[in-house]
């Protein structure tokens, strides 16, 4: 509730601020400095690049009071994180950037679903003002996961994939073959990285998702064998190399090896 009344809060300062981006003071939101200067410049004579330079500076006035609450868990903070990303995001609304923050912000409140609903949203304008934006994405696939909607986030780590190959980690191939075996699709997601492995040879990422859907799919001697060697594999890093051993050793013993 906490979180509601607080997103209802800013939303009525929002509202505020685009009929008059100098509106909707409080002490909470009095300007700063910088901010300030753009805003005596715009009382005199506005203009659609004031209103852009003013979208830049509440937005990294953003992130830094994002910054600030995480440290702190001040209210305060957080407030005005959500109230400066929101009045940038009007401000410039071809700017995926604002709309990525506020996303970012709401995701942690993985607990109430119309805030996670609200922070998919977000972050899907984010993506279809700026297609190249994969932190936007990558965000977007774990509040998907997080709201129980896996195919969809299925989806997401595809296309990221197919963006970037940069994309292809251990931290999202792993995700990526949990929402496969919790949305029951496990047969599909053995053939997706049965694919990713053939259009990435050697690949130690695609290896860890590719054995753990083996191993769900009834087939342990396959997953087994790619766990044998990801755990010698020169372009694994030391920490991969022993987590395939680890992982290998756990299904050994659970198969009575």
């Amino acid at each position: 509730m906490v979180m509601k009344n607080i997103i209802m809060a800013i939303a009525g300062l929002t509202v505020l601020a685009l009929a008059n981006p100098a509106a909707a003071r409080t002490d909470m939101t009095a300007p700063f400095p910088e901010e300030a200067a753009i805003l005596e410049r715009m009382e005199k004579e506005s203009s659609p690049l004031l209103q852009a330079e003013l979208a830049g500076v509440r937005a990294r006035h953003a992130a830094t009071c994002y910054e600030r609450w995480q440290a702190s868990g001040k209210s305060v903070d957080l407030q005005q994180a959500i109230f400066y990303a929101a009045s940038a995001a009007e401000l410039s609304p071809q700017w995926d950037r604002p709309r990525m923050l506020l996303g970012m912000i709401y995701s942690r409140f993985t607990g109430d679903k119309e805030t996670l609903e609200l922070a998919a949203e977000l972050l899907i304008e984010a993506i279809d003002i700026n297609p190249a934006n994969g932190p936007a994405q990558l965000l977007l696939a774990q509040v998907l996961m997080n709201q129980g909607r896996f195919w969809s986030a299925i989806e997401q780590y595809q296309s990221l994939f197919v963006k970037s190959k940069a994309m292809i980690t251990p931290m999202n191939t792993a995700p990526l073959a949990l929402c496969y075996i919790l949305d029951n699709r496990i047969r599909a997601g053995v053939l997706y990285f049965d694919r990713l492995a053939a259009e990435h040879p050697g690949h130690p990422a695609v290896a860890v998702g590719r054995a753990v859907l083996l191993k769900h799919s009834g087939e342990p001697g396959r997953a087994g064998e790619i766990l044998a060697n990801l755990a010698s594999s020169a372009e694994a890093g030391p920490e991969l190399r022993r987590y395939a051993r680890a992982l290998k050793g756990s299904w050994d013993r659970e198969a009575g090896r």
